[in-house]
């Protein structure tokens, strides 16, 4: 009995057994299937161009494959970042991948465009230089183009480039048709211009002019045009504007011939001028013309100077600074300058603050006039090749020191009311420092700018000079005054009269 018993209670454990473990194994095949799912950040207001960061939290995944767009491209990063550059309907797949298989999960996604990315492209350029182009020749291009984001060239001789604003090269001459493609978000935009380039520089035709003369003079100096060519396509000449010719000549020199003056410039035609002058810088003659220049030729322009008119020069000059400040000298009738300095010896002829006058041999009348009225006039001497002197001296009674003068007496203004004048008067008072007798000139600048000459004279050292006639209606602006001892009366006519 127990026997049996036993048996039965072994056999029952051994089926339970069998059941939990087949439990068991039934619990460890059940595996969840995955769950496809993101989120994206911005998830409002889209406008192109925008980026979206893609966030993904499936379950129950180990693998993802993203696709966009509907191209096919796939991107298999757990979560994605997708820029859009233009407005548009997207749809965004993800298929998540797990032990329990595959699921997906989609979103549409609608970008909008921005009013910028609405407008179409509008090609447009420049180019520098525009004009005078010879080959080879650099052409800086500068784009004008508006709403593009990228750009091509073509410069119509099998060359592009990408770059916005380029330089390009042209080193033949003709005609090329340059075209810029302008592209953006809307479209694309084109423009062609026409660039004419000239023939590569070849080098100009030159030639030689020699200068030389006859006659009797020490040199001549020679004016002619200044000149810068390129001979050689890169190199600068230059043919400078005149020279001297050292020494008469018998016979034509050779180009570049010593003492000659020779010029080398391109073939055409130019003008000059010679003034001839003798050993001591007095002009002698002059002459002018014109001359042509030939290609790989030397020419000839002689200048005869054997008829030429001998002249001479005179200096105007004095030593006295006193009381004056200009003099103006006239010969024949007509002005020749103003003596604006005193020299203290006698001057050479050209010299600065004096006045020259050249002329023919022979005797001519002058007239020469301080502005304190002092006046000399006369003849003068005009020697061939030679440079005269004449002294212009202020008569020996007629010390007239104005400056010193002045400052022996004092000149008092003030304003006071009278019956005369509604708005008051300026009385002007004069007191004489001198020791001796002083004449007085007054110019006082009345309210109304204009001027009212006042003279008087003070009999006594020390005194005050005031009379009715000393006076003017109204502030006055400013004065002038002028006194001498009443000696100097006679020989120093005041300097200068009131306006």
């Amino acid at each position: 009995m127990k026997t049996w018993l036993l048996r039965f209670l072994n056999a029952l454990l051994l089926i339970t057994s069998i059941t939990v473990l087949t439990d068991c194994k039934k619990e460890e095949e059940a595996v969840p299937k995955p769950a496809a799912h993101f989120s994206y950040y911005p998830s409002t207001n889209l406008v192109a161009p925008v980026t979206l960061q893609f966030s993904n939290d499936s379950k129950n995944v180990d693998s993802y494959v993203w696709s966009y767009d509907g191209t096919g491209r796939t991107l298999t990063s757990e979560n994605i970042a997708l820029s859009f550059s233009q407005g548009g309907t997207y749809t965004i797949t993800l298929a998540a991948t797990g032990k329990g298989g595959t699921d997906t999960y989609a979103k549409t996604i609608t970008v909008t465009d921005s009013p910028t990315n609405t407008t179409k492209p509008i090609a447009e350029f420049t180019y520098s230089p525009s004009s005078n182009l010879v080959a080879p020749a650099n052409i800086t291009f500068t784009n004008l183009s508006t709403n593009g984001t990228s750009f091509k060239w073509d410069f119509g001789d099998g060359s592009t480039s990408l770059v916005s604003s380029p330089t390009k090269q042209f080193t033949k001459d003709g005609t090329y048709t340059v075209k810029l493609t302008a592209t953006g978000t809307s479209g694309s935009s084109e423009v062609s211009k026409n660039i004419t380039v000239g023939k590569v520089n070849s080098a100009p035709a030159v030639g030689k002019a020699v200068f030389w003369a006859t006659g009797t003079f020490s040199y001549v100096v020679i004016s002619t045009e200044e000149v810068i060519f390129d001979e050689v396509g890169g190199g600068k000449t230059l043919s400078f504007a005149g020279g001297r010719i050292e020494k008469p000549f018998t016979s034509q020199p050779a180009c570049d011939a010593a003492n000659a003056y020779s010029t080398r410039r391109p073939v055409g035609k130019y003008t000059y001028t010679a003034i001839a002058y003798d050993v001591n810088g007095i002009r002698l003659a002059s002459g002018s013309g014109d001359y042509t220049v030939v290609a790989n030729g030397c020419t000839s322009v002689k200048l005869d100077f054997t008829a030429a008119t001998a002249i001479g020069q005179v200096v105007f000059w004095t030593d006295k600074s006193s009381g004056w400040s200009s003099i103006d000298v006239t010969v024949s009738g007509s002005s020749v300058g103003n003596v604006t300095g005193y020299a203290t010896s006698v001057p050479a002829c050209g010299t600065s603050k004096a006045v020259t006058v050249t002329r023919s041999p022979g005797t001519y009348p002058y007239t020469a006039t301080s502005n304190t009225g002092v006046k000399w006039s006369g003849n003068i001497t005009v020697t061939a090749n030679q440079c005269n002197t004449k002294q212009l001296e202020f008569p020996a009674t007629a010390n007239c020191d104005w400056a010193a003068w002045n400052k022996l007496a004092t000149v008092v203004t003030f304003v006071y009311n009278t019956n005369f004048c509604a708005d008051g008067q300026t009385l002007t008072t004069v007191r004489n420092d001198a020791t001796v007798n002083m004449d007085m000139q007054f110019c006082i600048q009345k309210a109304d700018g204009t001027w009212q000459t006042l003279t008087g004279l003070n009999t006594r050292p020390g005194g005050y000079l005031i009379g009715p006639n000393y006076y003017v209606c109204g502030r006055a602006k400013g004065y002038k005054f002028w006194a001498r001892p009443t000696s100097q009366s006679a020989t120093c006519p005041y300097p200068e009269k009131c306006n």
